[in-house]
């Protein structure tokens, strides 16, 4: 069970986003970062929420 993703899997199953729009996502708070030793990861957990709230209409604002 992968519980971490690096920066490149999660822009990845983001649907392929660019630097810029992980890095905003990452300072919003909306992406949790861990780091071990001299690697971020990104946890599976906040991709999931971030995906299922762009896929959530009533999620979006107005």
């Amino acid at each position: 069970m992968e519980l971490l993703l690096s920066n490149i899997d999660a822009r990845s199953a983001l649907g392929g986003i660019g630097n810029t729009s992980f890095f905003a996502l990452i300072n919003q708070g909306k992406l949790k970062r861990v780091k071990i030793g001299r690697r971020t990861f990104v946890t599976v957990e906040s991709v999931r929420e971030v995906a299922q709230g762009a896929a959530d209409p009533a999620a979006r604002k107005s």
